[in-house]
């Protein structure tokens, strides 16, 4: 009996694609970002996790090896939707202000996700979108000093994630808002070196 449960287990382990598995995958994420927005990660055992996203304990080991790890993984959960927007928008030579557009509207369309983030001030899930959008960004930048650039790039990212907290926290990730975010982010990275090196 336990062998055929190993064996089951290995086969949807195996199958991390299948629907059903991306659907408890993103659950347990997305349960798991309740608890951090509420601040009581550190009352939440993997027991509790589980019953709140209506599925076995057991079933918890075939996403994730211990709770630190769902939780690291929480924070990196949209980077490959960025990778594959970034893709995406540079295969298509758009202006900064549509780039902008499409980045913010992803954040919108996740933003059940943002608000976690935002509400636990993870800067760093944020910076992240400027790291892998930062061929784009930067490109009309002057790199004449390498110092410079990257004083620039470190400013802007503080630029970036403060406007999108503001944007979560104050107007709810207010869909009319899109447009005139970016705008101002468009323009705000066009002078980054001129204001910020």
């Amino acid at each position: 009996m336990r062998s055929e449960i190993t064996g089951r287990r290995k086969e949807r382990v195996k199958n991390r694609r299948s629907p059903v598995y991306t659907s408890i995958h993103r659950r347990y994420l997305l349960t798991l970002g309740k608890y951090l927005r509420r601040g009581k990660i550190s009352r939440v055992g993997i027991k509790e996790l589980s019953k709140r996203t209506h599925v076995w304990k057991s079933t918890f080991y075939d996403h994730f090896t211990h709770m630190d790890d769902a939780i690291e993984q929480f924070w990196l959960m949209m980077k490959p939707e960025l990778i594959k927007l970034k893709e995406l928008v540079g295969s298509h030579k758009l202006p900064l202000v549509k780039i902008y557009s499409r980045i913010l509207l992803l954040i919108y369309h996740n933003r059940e996700y943002y608000d976690v983030v935002v509400s636990c001030q993870n800067y760093t899930a944020l910076y992240q979108i400027v790291e892998i959008f930062q061929p784009l960004i930067t490109a009309s930048w002057s790199k004449y000093n390498t110092q410079d650039y990257k004083r620039a790039l470190t400013l802007f990212s503080w630029e970036f994630a403060g406007r999108i907290c503001c944007w979560g926290k104050f107007e709810k990730f207010d869909f009319d808002k899109v447009s005139v975010h970016a705008r101002e982010l468009a323009k705000l990275s066009e002078n980054a070196t001129q204001r910020l090196a």
